[in-house]
């Protein structure tokens, strides 16, 4: 529809727009469409102006229906090992299709039914990371606690939480990356067996990779701290506010442990703040005064921190140098991607190309602020607003490869797309 909409803008205005423009939550209630999803009876089900609010309308109700439903099979709790037969992949309960996916409980796992496959994936991941820690979990805390320099990493830690928390997130991180990775599609328990018998001779060295990951990131979260906490002149205090809370949303202080659910590393804009609660990840995070950013940090980008932060340090130093204006100049270019980000909602965050950009823009302040330490992947501004292109947007905005906004008038947009509305009617209906 989108696309539809924005090929007649140009041709009526002249002016082309990419679909990735429109908002069209923004429009007045009377230019949305019309959307009703029946049942196979036809009895409304759900209605509402937008897909996006029916969806979640539909959605909503199912999730409802689905948690008060006691399924003799696929609703069980404590689940220590895999003895509850083949996961299917699908049921159906009172006409309703529903997920069955293994959960994370910290102490145990459980079976639950979700409201559609894309919820039961992103469960099913620290169910059978939670599975597979039960399995061997004296035998990892042995491995964890025999790493060089064990007590030297738990006293850096101790700002983030106790060593049994450090622990813990140890056991589940190294389970995940050794046994489960990027496949979470594992539905039979020989599928288990076989996949627990063809890693598990990999956990001794995957421990040690680990280790000496984590040892690097607190090395440089110390040299950094150092930096941070020298006296600043008021010419550097916005800049050093700014990494200060970039380093805070990137590995959380144990005392303000993030919310569940919400994205983690987020940027500081130079001309606003963003909301404070909302760092995160896609792991389960549980409650208490430990932070669990080695769990909130997905595997991949893990390694990145310690580059990350020396990025920092690099700032820093060019500030020490009382290169002020340069540094604010070069943070304005950046903070436009940075105010998309804060605006997206947290599922939108949580989705494949919210998470891209998200370690995109991060990538980019270490390509301005300290280019000798290469990145990840070529990035530039150009690319940036490619990406930007892929998630949803504030109404009327289009970032340019320099960084800048140009900004559509929402009255001649609205016009616009009142005139091709008004060629159209009846109710769009999705069975």
């Amino acid at each position: 529809m989108a696309q539809a909409i924005g090929e007649a803008l140009e041709q009526i205005t002249g002016y082309g727009l990419e679909p990735g423009v429109f908002d069209f939550e923004s429009l007045p209630d009377h230019l949305k469409p019309n959307v009703r999803v029946v049942d196979q009876r036809g009895r409304t089900l759900a209605k509402g102006r937008g897909l996006q609010d029916v969806t979640e309308q539909v959605s909503k109700k199912t999730g409802q229906r689905l948690a008060n439903v006691e399924h003799p099979t696929w609703t069980r709790q404590n689940i220590t090992r895999w003895d509850f037969g083949d996961l299917p992949m699908q049921i159906k309960v009172r006409h309703l299709p529903a997920w069955p996916a293994l959960v994370d409980e910290g102490t145990s796992a459980s079976l639950q039914l979700f409201e559609s496959e894309a919820a039961a994936t992103a469960a099913m991941r620290g169910g059978l990371r939670r599975l597979f820690v039960l399995q061997i979990h004296d035998t990892l805390a042995q491995h964890i606690r025999r790493l060089p320099g064990f007590g030297a990493l738990c006293l850096d830690h101790a700002p983030f939480g106790s060593k049994e928390e450090l622990v813990r997130q140890l056991m589940d991180l190294i389970a995940d990356r050794t046994f489960v990775g990027t496949e979470t599609d594992l539905r039979t328990q020989k599928a288990f067996v076989a996949r627990f018998d063809e890693r598990w001779g990999q956990l001794a060295k995957m421990t040690e990779q680990i280790g000496s990951c984590v040892r690097n990131i607190f090395k440089a979260r110390r040299e950094l701290d150092v930096v941070l906490e020298q006296a600043w002149p008021a010419p550097a205090q916005l800049a050093v506010g700014q990494i200060s809370q970039q380093r805070n949303r990137l590995m959380p202080p144990g005392s303000s442990p993030p919310a569940p659910g919400s994205s983690p590393g987020s940027f500081p804009p130079v001309s606003s703040r963003p909301p404070e609660a909302t760092p995160g990840s896609p792991s389960k995070v549980s409650g208490g005064s430990s932070s669990h950013f080695l769990l909130q940090i997905p595997a991949e980008r893990l390694e990145h921190l310690p580059r990350y932060l020396q990025a920092m340090i690099c700032r820093l130093e060019k500030l020490q140098g009382r290169h002020y204006a340069q540094d604010s100049q070069i943070a304005q270019s950046i903070d436009p991607y940075w105010q998309v980000w804060f605006k997206l909602t947290d599922e939108q965050k949580q989705q494949p190309q919210g998470q891209r950009l998200r370690w995109m823009i991060e990538e980019f302040c270490v390509a301005k602020f300290a280019q000798h330490l290469g990145t990840s992947q070529t990035i530039s501004a150009k690319r940036l607003d490619k990406q930007v292109a892929k998630v949803q947007r504030q109404p009327g905005e289009v970032a340019s490869s320099a960084g800048q906004v140009d900004v559509v008038p929402a009255s001649q947009l609205n016009q616009a797309i009142g005139d091709l509305t008004a060629k159209f009617s009846g109710p769009w209906e999705q069975k």
